[in-house]
């Protein structure tokens, strides 16, 4: 039932317009009736008739002319501002009262002066006597051949009226149950935010609605049948349907209050029984229902009194406790389950009869998790008389979280560990939500310190229109790859990164996630070598020399027209199949690939001596100077192959091994020939280095050091290091017998001998 203060403040607030007018009418005639007593002689009667009428008002009245000044004052006046009449007439005023009197006062007042029409007002006013108090009242200007002739003020001190409207302002708005004040059409004059989140209508919506456009039983008859009644009877309670704003459907109870005053208003307090409903539904059927439901196998359950006593069980729950149903009904549950575990039931069981709510929780038993619940049944009085347990086995579920756990740990250390950058930022604010340790440390910053900086931060200032245009768009949903990005370190210097970034949703909320590869120490290299690119380009491209240059993982980066030449193929060609390709299968194990994967001996210049299959199928050989190009950082970057054709050489070494071995075998002949003549016309002076029994590599040292080879050419030749050199030449000279070269060379000269 809405309360009778309440009752009088809808009344006065829904007064029509044409009520107001009527009040201003009966004021005008108060006002030509001063008007008339002013023009009485002192000692006419009449003039002591009004003012005595005057003075007995329940409103304070002010009169006063046109220069401002207060020429009247009733007694009621005189008791709202706390201070005698005589004090305040003959006071401006605007200017006569403190200013806290008149500052909300003043406005009005200028108001009514300056159009000469009526203003009704309403404020918060200081009193003269320093007492806080809400006015209203009304401003009724004096008019005289359209001039301002004085004006009449009305006062009306509604302090306990506005407390009376707040308080009720402020039960509407914290009140649950929802609250609409209608006409007597049934269109909805005011709600509060309760009933707009019951309807799901927000209150502008509302404001344009009718009763019967919520509703979802009654139809338009029906309603005004009902409000007819409602007119008649002064109150009413009902339950009905209303349809809300998603096109669900709720139960409400209704208290209908009707206000008779002036037009008529209707105050509804509605409230949402839609689950009390179904609890009623739930104990119609609630002993059918939970027969149903005890037949669940996937968990176990049990109906209990309030008392905690069994009622019934179903056939899980019976494996649970590992006891017949027999034995189970009219059993507490407290003397059933473990003392400790019954201890922490008997508050969740409490907790349920308390609250009238359903009471769920998890807990792990002997390595199996369940999921328990308590849900309390009421009757039609709303008292519990049933309360049903549930206990569903999810230890599967439980285990799965914990793998997913797990998972999400080992792939947060993969990103924690990770070597590229990684970070999250906030589309709509361009805020850094994340970045793992690589980001941090390419940066300067603590995950803290970017956390406190924006897009902007991380970017050089000239820059940064360029990378918020990407970052747009990828923040439509395109996933970009952008080159050579500059960020700013935290000590102001430069540095470059390739970002890979895509849209990611993370807990509903879209970010732009972008990954960063540091290239500031590749880019540096590529400048330094584009400063040079053009002495490069014309000492590689005219050098008499097959120069190619490699990667890192040995894909050819560039050759020079003289090493195609060699081989007979495009320099595109090259590229484009590479060098190893070519490689004759006995060198196959000396081929670029191999040497990458050996780069300690890149570090220091390297000699090689291969043979190539040309385009046109004849072996190339060839003498190759190999030569790393490394970082600051000790790292491999290019690997430079210097080659020169040495085919004519290795022929012409080949041409001289036959004809020697030709010789060998003249000299053969010869002393097999010797052997058959007398001793005397023997070739006794015939000696060959086999007879010093040199072995194939020291032969091959004798025959190079007879031809002026030094030590560190032979090594060369022979692909051999110079201490393997020097040793097989001791060997030799301890065979011949001599000291040095000169020695060496003196002896095959004196005996002839071959090499």
């Amino acid at each position: 039932m809405v309360h009778k203060k309440m009752k009088k403040l809808m009344s006065d607030a829904g007064k029509t317009k044409r009520q107001l007018l009527q009040e201003l009418e009966l004021l005008r005639n108060k006002v030509a009736e001063l008007e008339g007593a002013a023009d009485m002689s002192p000692g006419d009667g009449r003039k002591n008739f009004y003012e005595k009428i005057l003075e007995n008002l329940k409103e304070g009245l002010l009169v006063n002319n046109s220069q401002d000044i207060i020429i009247y004052t009733n007694k009621k006046m005189a008791e709202i501002a706390g201070i005698p009449k005589a004090k305040i007439i003959g006071l401006h005023i605007l200017r006569g009262f403190p200013e806290n009197t008149l500052k909300n006062f003043r406005p009005f007042y200028q108001q009514a002066r300056e159009t000469l029409q009526p203003v009704q007002y309403e404020a918060f006013v200081v009193t003269p006597s320093n007492i806080d108090t809400w006015q209203a009242g009304w401003m009724i200007p004096l008019a005289l051949k359209g001039r301002f002739n004085g004006m009449i003020c009305t006062v009306r001190d509604v302090t306990i009226y506005k407390q009376t409207q707040d308080q009720y302002r402020t039960i509407l708005t914290t009140t649950q149950d929802g609250f609409t004040l209608l006409d007597m059409q049934g269109c909805i004059l005011e709600v509060n935010d309760a009933y707009c989140a019951m309807s799901g209508y927000s209150r502008d919506e509302l404001l344009r609605m009718r009763a019967g456009d919520i509703d979802a039983v009654e139809k338009s008859r029906e309603t005004k049948d009902r409000i007819s009644k409602i007119k008649k009877s002064g109150h009413a309670l009902f339950e009905t349907r209303q349809r809300r704003r998603d096109g669900s459907i709720i139960d409400v109870e209704v208290s209908v209050s009707h206000l008779g005053a002036g037009v008529g208003r209707m105050v509804n307090l509605t409230r949402d029984i839609t689950w009390r409903k179904r609890m009623e539904d739930a104990l119609r059927q609630s002993e059918a229902t939970a027969r149903q439901l005890l037949k669940i196998p996937s968990a176990a359950m049990m109906l209990l009194d309030t008392k905690a006593n069994c009622i019934d069980v179903n056939e899980t729950m019976t494996k649970r406790f590992r006891r017949t149903r027999q034995e189970l009904q009219g059993m507490c549950l407290w003397n059933i389950l473990p003392p400790h575990v019954a201890a922490s039931r008997k508050r969740f069981f409490s907790q349920a009869l308390s609250t009238v709510q359903m009471v769920r929780w998890e807990d792990e038993r002997q390595g199996m998790w369940n999921d328990n619940s308590f849900i309390p049944i009421t009757d039609e009085s709303g008292k519990i008389v049933r309360v049903i347990g549930f206990a569903v086995d999810i230890t599967a579920g439980r285990l799965a979280e914990m793998h997913l756990e797990e998972s999400e740990r080992r792939y947060r250390q993969i990103v924690e560990t990770c070597a590229e950058g990684i970070l999250i930022v906030d589309i709509q604010s361009k805020r850094l939500i994340y970045a793992n340790p690589s980001l941090c440390a390419l940066l300067g910053y603590t995950l803290k310190g970017l956390q406190r900086k924006r897009l902007s931060d991380i970017h050089p200032k000239e820059f940064f229109e360029d990378v918020e245009k990407k970052f747009d768009e990828n923040a439509q949903g395109c996933t970009l790859i952008a080159p050579a990005i500059p960020c700013q370190h935290k000590d102001g210097s430069v540095i470059y990164a390739n970002i890979c970034s895509t849209q990611m949703v993370i807990d509903g909320q879209a970010y732009n996630v972008g990954f960063f590869t540091d290239i500031t120490e590749r880019r540096a290299i590529e400048q330094q070598l584009q400063k040079s690119e053009e002495l490069f380009r014309q000492t590689f491209e005219r050098a008499p020399i097959g120069i190619a240059i490699f990667d890192k993982m040995g894909s050819v980066v560039n050759v020079n027209s003289f090493f195609a030449a060699i081989l007979g193929y495009s320099r595109d060609a090259l590229k484009a199949q590479g060098i190893d390709v070519h490689l004759h299968a006995e060198d196959k194990q000396s081929s670029i690939k191999a040497l990458l994967s050996s780069s300690e001996k890149l570090h220091n210049h390297a000699v090689y001596e291969k043979c190539y299959v040309a385009r046109d199928g004849h072996t190339v050989y060839v003498k190759e100077y190999v030569q790393g190009i490394f970082s600051t950082t000790d790292k491999l970057v290019f690997l430079i192959v210097l080659i020169e054709d040495i085919t004519g050489r290795r022929q012409a070494e080949t041409l001289n091994i036959n004809v020697i071995a030709k010789l060998k075998d003249v000299y053969n002949e010869l002393r097999d020939f010797s052997a058959m003549l007398p001793m005397e016309q023997k070739f006794s002076h015939i000696v060959s280095l086999h007879d010093y029994k040199l072995s194939p590599m020291e032969n091959r040292v004798a025959s190079l050091i007879y031809n002026s080879y030094t030590n560190q050419k032979i090594a060369s030749k022979l692909n051999i290091s110079e201490n393997t050199v020097k040793h097989h030449i001791t060997s030799i000279f301890s065979k011949f017998k001599v000291r040095n070269r000169f020695e060496f060379l003196k002896i095959i000269r004196e005996k002839r001998i071959i090499i």
